[in-house]
């Protein structure tokens, strides 16, 4: 049960993420070749390295969740499929999350995004069923060896991450506005009664 609520707060999370700014490659692809800049995929670094900052901590506490870890063997298969994923998200103009983030902000034209996804993954499966296609095999994870090189890496991630927390947060929430803007409307008060 508690892996279900935190499963929930992590992804309201996300989705409160996704609809305050963008992290798909698609745009971020779109932004670089149409207006030659890079905000998106500076964005999409930035969430990288937060994901970095709180994904390291957790793997140096508990080491067994990192040995469970797994990854994919690179096949032609693998790049194939990365190819025609590549190629929908491009015709759909948005990324795996941003689809799901546009159906939810009511674009119901991503319905058909998220049926042609279903029906590549029922494809899949019924092609590695059959035979024709074999399932990439699991590869060891890299994550054990690397640890202690990834925490040399996060200290002084972490203390960028307090930072932009900070301001972040300073930012963000309308109560130190509000405090400033109190603060000099007490003192244009003071001003006008010494004047």
């Amino acid at each position: 049960m508690g892996v279900l609520i935190v499963s929930c707060v992590l992804a309201a999370i996300l989705g409160f993420a996704a609809q305050r700014a963008s992290i798909c490659n698609v745009k971020a692809v779109a932004e670089a070749i149409t207006s030659r800049t890079g905000y998106m995929f500076a964005g999409i670094f930035k969430s990288v390295l937060w994901v970095f900052v709180l994904t390291v901590p957790f793997l140096m506490l508990m080491p067994t969740a990192g040995g469970r870890l797994t990854g994919w063997q690179l096949s032609i298969g693998t790049l194939f499929g990365g190819f025609v994923f590549g190629v929908g998200a491009a015709i759909n103009g948005a990324c795996a999350f941003s689809t799901l983030a546009r159906l939810a902000d009511g674009q119901l034209a991503m319905l058909g995004a998220l049926g042609g996804f279903i029906v590549g993954i029922l494809g899949y499966f019924s092609l590695v069923g059959s035979g024709w296609l074999i399932p990439p095999s699991p590869s060891p994870s890299m994550v054990g060896p690397l640890i202690a090189l990834a925490m040399l890496i996060v200290l002084p991630l972490i203390a960028w991450a307090c930072f932009e927390g900070v301001r972040l947060w300073r930012t963000c929430l309308p109560w130190p506005r509000a405090v400033d803007l109190a603060r000099r409307q007490s003192v244009d008060k003071l001003a006008v009664k010494v004047a």
